[in-house]
């Protein structure tokens, strides 16, 4: 969100503190371009990252707000961007550092859609870089986000698999590596439990699948038998 006012608002932040613990979304917002500490909402607002800006020096920008909200920051001066009539401008502000960040946002989750926004602030202030040496400080937060290091961070935490799983109906291993069937408060490696509780196994025949992640394996492509045989929802099988 590139904008921005002194007053905050009840509603506003119990809207955007909703986004952010019920419905997944991460709230981006430029700090504000005030020169001074003041409190520019919604960047000030608990569940928004607050992105300050920096120049071409990584120095942070003299209208750039600081404060104790500061999350991360981007670059913010002399940004070229689109402009009326299909031109551009080069042009300044906070509001130019916030739609970096978001950018980063963007490629995170599509590396891992199921990241939820406390791991993408948590992985972004992480592999942020701050030219202080400080873990954090109120003019650059966490420090100037650093792209490739955030998208890398997520990508590593998952097992990615290219491979081949022959179900006979009764294991269940996918191209060596083992699942748990997870049925919520029960979790089960063995089909006749699985079943027990509910849980669905792939039918008998050949699979291909392509990765295999954190947030565990996607449902197999079919290869050999008929693909309506197979599963396709979280509601009808053990595996999303």
């Amino acid at each position: 969100m590139s904008l921005g006012g002194l007053e905050s608002s009840v509603m506003e932040e119990a809207t955007l503190k909703a986004f952010f613990e019920n419905d997944d979304i991460v709230a981006v917002a430029a700090a504000g371009d005030t020169g001074g500490d003041d409190l520019v909402y919604p960047a000030a607002y608990n569940f928004v990252l607050s992105v300050a800006a920096v120049d071409q020096g990584g120095n942070r920008a003299s209208f750039s707000t600081w404060n104790d909200m500061v999350d991360i920051s981007a670059p913010g001066v002399s940004v070229l961007s689109t402009w009326a009539d299909g031109t551009y401008l080069s042009m300044s502000g906070t509001d130019m550092a916030c739609p970096h960040v978001t950018g980063v946002v963007a490629l995170m989750l599509s590396v891992d859609p199921y990241l939820s926004p406390s791991e993408v602030f948590e992985t972004l202030k992480a592999t942020a870089v701050n030219p202080n040496d400080w873990e954090w400080d109120m003019y650059y937060g966490s420090g100037i986000v650093n792209a490739l290091a955030a998208v890398d961070s997520v990508y590593e935490g998952e097992d990615h698999t290219d491979g081949h799983y022959d179900s006979d109906g009764n294991n269940n291993e996918f191209g060596g590596i083992d699942y748990n069937y997870d049925s919520g408060d029960h979790e089960s490696d063995d089909k006749e439990e699985a079943e027990e509780v509910g849980e669905s196994y792939p039918p008998v025949g050949n699979y291909d699948f392509v990765t295999v992640n954190k947030r565990g394996p996607e449902n197999p492509i079919p290869t050999d038998n008929d693909p309506s045989s197979v599963p396709n929802s979280e509601d009808d099988n053990g595996l999303g």
